[in-house]
């Protein structure tokens, strides 16, 4: 691999240099030693290792505890990378005339770093190509027709979602085939590996880097919902596919990437030999599905728990074994799936910056093929009644305080409501038209009450509406809840009002009808329309129909369209839920009724 070899030209470089001087190691970074980096500096006179733990490994080297006498001990420190101790180092080498010479073997920009490349570091834009970066392609050999081979290979999540497609072309082809596959970037050759490296802790929460070679080594790089693009080591070139994340209209900033590639490198060096050994290792891979790695409650469910149950739905269970459990698991993964008999949990307990050069670690020496399991596909039915049976066994006991809630076995309807807080695309005037509509709601059903949903910052507006709405409507702030208890309250529920978000996983799990509301460019990406009437794209199976309400007023001073505040027609939300209630008492004994018919029901 042309990065392997380079790190041992790097290292060659740095034994030279600094053969005849005392030299000092700290490794800040990585906060230990391990043997591969002893590796890189055998011919060196080590004369110390400043470990601030003195229970880490020194590999065998004198070990020191005390700065200002590890400092007077040599004339060279080489650093593993920087933190706050690296900047007491130089502060305290600037005051006292110490002429220790600090250099980081992890700073790209560093002559003797490890992760040094002659090459400047380039990031193409493919879908905004400058006349400087056309010039480097094609000074490097590189054909954007073959490059757009391997774009086409990916969807834009918009595209997938739309036609709720389950995987995207590049994880089709590691499901059936136990391969990846891309082509050529500089003769379109079609290329295939089951080699695979994984980098998660970064700014994209993880990337696979999957290792290609044709004319020379390339790596196509994924992350959870798309490709990203195309690493070219021996050329130092980063092509990047999509200039937007899901829910951002800003592009990635190219920093992001170039660290992105530095801890890919970074991860080599301290595991040279684990890559070494497992790119020799030509027995078959095994392919591992890597879950856990969405902070966030929507996607976690909605997209990667979705994709365990479709496989388990089709009974294909056997590729779904010895999965990667990352850390967010909001479900309990192994109460959720039972039939996964063996979960890869990486270290209990580890640090952070531990566990994720573990999993790195891990992948090779398991010898797997690694892929970040997601679908655009709809959730199932059956992953939704596990996670409500499971609620509702879990919470029999409360269905007492339901009945105190309600107070009488007439109350209804029930309106599950959506309180968003924060900074972006936020409901400017929630807290008037919310308290609008459900006071003209109450004149024809008296009976009504409402839960109140959102983050925990929301109580303030929870308040306020309170305060605005009719002493006798029925209120239960569900702001502070539980996860387990949030997903009992949701499925109590008879429809819903909200903005869209991922905490709409909630409502497609009790899959009840309601109002969605969005700024423009969220309601062009999430609709379809029939008969003038925007609806929400099914994002389960039978799924019941929602509509989505658009903006009035939208803040323009916010130049990403995607998170605009915005206003809304508080008596256009009226007729809306109205039309909501409607459908249900019509469809009460006919539950086969569609979108079609729904711009016909009033109350």
């Amino acid at each position: 691999m042309d990065i392997i070899e380079k790190i041992k030209v790097q290292a060659i470089k740095l034994q030279k240099a600094f053969n005849n001087v005392r030299v000092g190691i700290y490794p800040s970074d990585f906060g230990r030693f391990n043997q591969n980096m002893k590796y890189y500096l055998d011919s060196l006179n080590i004369t110390g290792i400043y470990l601030a733990d003195a229970t880490f490994n020194s590999q065998g080297y004198p070990t020191f505890t005390d700065m200002r006498l590890f400092l007077k001990n040599i004339d060279v420190c080489l650093i593993w990378g920087r933190d706050n101790l690296c900047i007491d180092m130089a502060d305290y080498i600037g005051r006292h005339g110490n002429r220790v010479e600090l250099i980081d073997l992890l700073d790209r920009s560093e002559n003797f770093a490890l992760i040094h490349s002659e090459n400047e570091f380039q990031i193409i834009d493919y879908d905004n190509l400058t006349e400087k970066q056309i010039s480097i392609v094609h000074d490097s050999n590189i054909d954007l027709i073959c490059v757009k081979k391997t774009v086409d290979e990916d969807l834009q999540w918009e595209t997938a979602w739309r036609n709720q497609i389950d995987f995207i072309p590049f994880d089709l082809q590691l499901l059936d085939n136990n391969a990846a596959m891309a082509y050529c970037p500089e003769c379109g050759s079609v290329c295939y590996t089951d080699r695979s490296f994984v980098v998660t802790g970064n700014y994209f929460g993880g990337v696979v880097f999957y290792l290609f070679h044709c004319h020379y080594d390339f790596f196509v790089l994924k992350k959870w919902e798309n490709l990203m693009g195309i690493y070219l080591p021996d050329k130092e070139i980063f092509i990047k596919f999509r200039k937007m994340r899901m829910h951002f209209s800003r592009p990635d900033p190219d920093h992001n990437y170039t660290a992105l590639i530095d801890q890919f490198k970074t991860y080599v060096v301290y595991f040279i030999e684990e890559a070494i050994d497992y790119l020799k290792n030509d027995s078959p891979k095994k392919l591992q599905f890597i879950v856990g790695y969405q902070n966030n409650l929507g996607h976690h469910l909605c997209n990667e728990l979705s994709a365990i149950q479709r496989f388990i739905d089709s009974g294909d269970t056997d590729i779904i074994q010895s999965p990667l459990l990352l850390e967010h698991d909001f479900y309990d993964f192994k109460g959720l799936f039972p039939e996964i008999l063996d979960i890869d949990l990486g270290r209990p307990g580890a640090d952070t910056k531990r566990l994720h050069t573990d999993i790195f670690r891990n992948s090779l020496q398991q010898n797997r093929l690694s892929l970040f399991l997601y679908t655009f596909g709809q959730l199932s039915n059956t992953l939704a009644e596990k996670l409500i049976s499971r609620s509702k066994q879990k919470y029999e006991r409360k269905i007492q305080q339901l009945e105190r809630f309600l107070n009488a076995k007439d109350s209804w309807p029930i309106l599950w409501i959506t309180i968003r807080a924060g900074r972006r695309r936020k409901w400017i005037n929630q807290k008037e038209a919310l308290s609008y509509v459900l006071n003209q709601l109450y004149v024809n059903y008296p009976h009504i009450a409402a839960v109140f949903d959102g983050i925990a910052t929301a109580e303030e507006y929870y308040q306020q509406i309170k305060l605005l709405l009719n002493k006798k409507i029925k209120t239960y702030n569900a702001l502070h809840l539980s996860l387990e208890d949030t997903i009992w309250w949701v499925t109590s529920a008879d429809a819903f009002i909200s903005p869209i978000g991922t905490g709409n996983a909630f409502i497609f799990l009790a899959n009840i009808p309601g109002v969605f509301h969005t700024n423009s460019k969220f309601l062009k990406e999430h609709k379809f329309s029939e008969r003038n009437i925007n609806y929400y794209f099914a994002p389960r199976e039978n799924w019941k129909p929602c509509v989505i309400l658009p903006a009035e007023n939208e803040d323009l001073s916010e130049p990403d369209p995607r998170l605009r505040n915005y206003e809304i027609d508080r008596d256009a939300l009226y007729e809306m839920v109205r039309k909501v209630l409607g459908y249900i008492e019509r469809t009460k004994t006919d539950t086969e009724i569609g979108h079609e018919r729904f711009e016909n029901y009033s109350a």
